[in-house]
């Protein structure tokens, strides 16, 4: 965490959004015990499985050691978010799909593109009459995502909905049915937070049997980056994180 908090100290130095709070100088543990909301399961998939829902347990174990409140929570969400999520992404692929030799140059070649970019992209073409509501809704779920922070200071969650799947799960050769089938109800938690900016911190608490990571997320208002940061100093000195050697 020092090396996370010192790279948006010294990316400060060069350029900060005037609208948010500086983050600066950060050191651990939070001024106040917090009051910290659980959710367990993400509002656009179905249930969290048993490995990540063991390891969310014992964060949320871990935090109240600390001092912090923490209580369940249920998500406040736009009800149209999870498809408006999906036309975006699709117009993003559509995007590449048309502009990719400006972007990339004349070696581009889009033929050698994923079935899911490909298959996204067409998808779009179809839904194109909907981007100006699709972009009017998901600009207004910054302000459904801070109502999740009504009774408390952060959220707690899982960084993904199941354990880290076999190699092949997620192929790039997939077919793009298949692969938004699969990808759809594994990213469950972070979509809302790539769609309105909002700041959140994947914390490595916790492993499978055999040793696979589980991520934690802990997530805060928008321009509350340095309370995640804190936080985070004070959980890893309480808990250090499991060092991968290579």
């Amino acid at each position: 965490m020092r090396d996370v908090a010192r790279f948006f100290e010294a990316a400060e130095l060069t350029w900060r959004n005037p609208a948010l709070p500086s983050i600066a100088s950060v050191e651990p543990g939070p001024a106040r015990r917090l009051r910290i909301g659980v959710i367990w399961d993400s509002p656009f998939t179905g249930r969290t499985d048993d490995a990540t829902r063991q390891a969310l347990r014992a964060a949320a174990g871990l935090f109240s050691g600390l001092g912090h409140e923490v209580e369940d929570d249920e998500p406040v969400v736009d009800r149209h978010f999870a498809d408006d999520f999906i036309d975006l992404w699709s117009m993003i692929a559509r995007g590449l799909v048309s502009n990719g030799t400006k972007e990339f140059g004349p070696e581009f070649a889009k033929d050698r593109l994923d079935p899911l970019t490909l298959g996204l992209a067409k998808r779009y073409s179809r839904h194109l009459h909907r981007t100006p509501l699709v972009i009017a809704r998901l600009r207004r779920s910054a302000k459904v995502y801070a109502k999740n922070f009504g009774d408390v200071d952060l959220v707690l969650s899982p960084v993904l909905t199941h354990a880290t799947p076999r190699i092949g799960h997620l192929a790039a050769d997939l077919p793009m049915a298949t692969h938004m089938e699969r990808l759809v109800p594994y990213a469950g938690f972070t979509p809302l937070h790539n769609a309105c900016g909002a700041p959140s911190l994947s914390l490595p608490l916790a492993a499978t049997e055999d040793g696979l990571p589980i991520g934690v997320m802990v997530s805060a208002r928008h321009g509350e980056d340095r309370r995640l940061l804190e936080l985070a100093y004070e959980v890893e000195a309480a808990q250090p994180f499991t060092r991968i050697d290579t």
